[in-house]
């Protein structure tokens, strides 16, 4: 099998669902960016041998000289990407078990095409295998394409995965999606509705962001994309200069019974290890309750349980005209920092804005104005937005355990399922005896999850407890050694530090 452009047709079973279906994408007329494919039989004959032996190889000239023949050459960068005959597929995504590799030189692409071949026998690939039953050899080919700079980036899922298919969920940040998967930057997240393709829903972390016109248009994409490929996909996209470009597709392997999760995480109708392999953004997901007292909560559980959450400040919004009072004092001060920006209205009714990541120079300057709001009804509350995301996760207290999901990067792909940056770690913790199990040993993440449960534990004052349970109409789980509020809870931890960013 020949080393080919990802324009020519080739056996998935040679070059993998990923090539296979980009090659589809270009049949059927999508915009796809211009690369090639290095098929799984380059990787059984270099992949034991040494860098070297592979760019002394004919086959490394020839990818060289292929892609001179695309037009990429020195002034190209590079996405090097993995493409498995056991990837992507309807049962299995192996999303994020094999490496890939973005912004390559050319004079590096051996390099990392080899450690692409390498990421088969790594730890968590061979652990996926097992989990799903896969029992022969992992195999890889590799996609080296032409990085696109793009205006906006995201991803997209012609169904939502929390088992509505009638819903289209879009997620965007400015520039390359990089920093989407990296967890640099929470996305903005569309819902549009796929029968009359309204947008139903925009949830904006940025102060620009697709107009709505470009949202329905890419809606149009994927659903077209859902139709040829017959069956819900999950599409990684960017877009330049007003063109619309397909990085890749995907089946949606999470498309199950939302109750039946449910039922198998708190019914303990399985086994602590199959219930843990269950356990998914759309169980905990129906813990969530999104209302104007989540901030309160959040208040209650640092008063009275001495649980670190985000510190934000208030000021009366009318005082962002003309920067005056404490308003001046803290823009001063904090006016190149990211923050997390909320406007907040005095009547309950009314509605309220808010907007992540920009810099409080930018929210106070541009964005806020843009709104054209009588800041007399409103006040502001203002946070630090964290710019290097370590860890999100996602638990619930229910009886006498603890489960959940941990991920490396931002807590977005928790809890809408878009996992970008790793593939989730579940964890059950039986209070007694204090039993921690995690569906993937790693002892860093291990000791990161003792001392969240440490946090969210009380101490024995039972006075501040009982305040605390009569405050949020909560229950108590109680043991010799510790006591825990029932109920769900988001953490992340960044440079920040930990903090609870959500509890219900």
């Amino acid at each position: 099998m020949s080393i080919t452009p990802l324009n020519q047709q080739s056996s998935a079973s040679l070059v993998g669902t990923k090539a296979d279906n980009l090659w589809l994408l270009t049949t059927l007329g999508y915009q796809v960016p211009r690369g090639l494919t290095i098929p799984v039989s380059v990787f059984e004959k270099y992949k034991d041998l040494e860098l070297e032996d592979f760019q002394d190889s004919k086959e490394y000239q020839t990818i060289l000289g292929l892609l001179l023949e695309l037009g990429l050459g020195d002034e190209t960068t590079f996405a090097v990407r993995s493409s498995s005959p056991n990837e992507d597929g309807k049962d299995n995504s192996f999303a994020g078990i094999f490496e890939s590799y973005l912004n390559i030189e050319i004079d590096q692409l051996g390099k990392y095409i080899k450690k692409v071949w390498d990421s088969t026998s790594s730890t968590k690939a061979q652990h996926y295998a097992r989990q799903n039953g896969i029992i022969q050899d992992l195999q890889v080919a590799v996609i080296v394409q032409e990085m696109i700079d793009g205006d906006y980036s995201g991803i997209a899922f012609s169904a939502n995965p929390a088992n509505l298919v009638n819903e289209i969920i879009i997620e965007s940040v400015k520039g390359r999606g990089d920093k989407l998967a990296d967890g640099i930057t929470n996305p903005d997240s569309y819902l549009v509705e796929k029968r009359q393709f309204q947008l139903i829903h925009h949830s904006q972390q940025s102060a620009t962001n697709l107009e709505p016109a470009e949202v329905i248009r890419l809606a149009r994409i994927i659903t077209s994309l859902e139709k040829n490929f017959g069956y819900p996909v999950d599409v990684e996209w960017t877009t330049r200069n007003g063109q619309f470009y397909i990085l890749q597709t995907r089946p949606i392997t999470t498309l199950t019974s939302q109750d039946s999760a449910v039922e198998q995480i708190v019914g303990r109708q399985k086994s602590l290890t199959e219930w843990l392999s269950d356990l998914s953004h759309q169980a905990t997901a129906t813990f969530r309750h999104s209302d104007s007292r989540k901030r309160d909560r959040l208040d209650l559980l640092n008063q009275f349980g001495q649980m670190p959450i985000e510190q934000t400040w208030e000021f009366e919004a009318i005082l962002a005209q003309e920067l005056s009072d404490d308003l001046a004092e803290f823009y001063q001060e904090h006016q190149d920092k990211p923050v997390a920006f909320r406007v907040i209205p005095k009547n309950p009714s009314d509605q309220k804005f808010r907007i992540r990541g920009i810099t409080l120079k930018q929210a106070i300057n541009d964005w806020l104005p843009n709104h054209r709001l009588n800041l007399d009804r409103y006040t502001l509350q203002i946070g630090l937005h964290p710019t290097n995301n370590i860890y999100a996760i996602t638990l619930v207290v229910q009886g006498e355990s603890i489960i959940g999901e941990i991920i490396r990067g931002g807590h977005h792909q928790l809890t809408q399922g878009f996992y970008t940056s790793s593939q989730p770690i579940n964890f059950s913790y039986i209070i007694p005896p204090g039993t921690l199990t995690l569906s993937l040993e790693d002892p860093e993440i291990r000791d990161t999850l003792s001392e969240i449960i440490k946090v969210i534990s009380l101490d024995s004052n039972d006075q501040l407890i009982e305040q605390l349970i009569d405050r949020l109409n909560a229950t108590v789980v109680r043991t010799d050694q510790k006591q825990f509020i029932e109920g769900y809870y988001e953490a992340q931890i960044s440079e920040l530090g930990l903090q609870i960013i959500d509890f219900n």
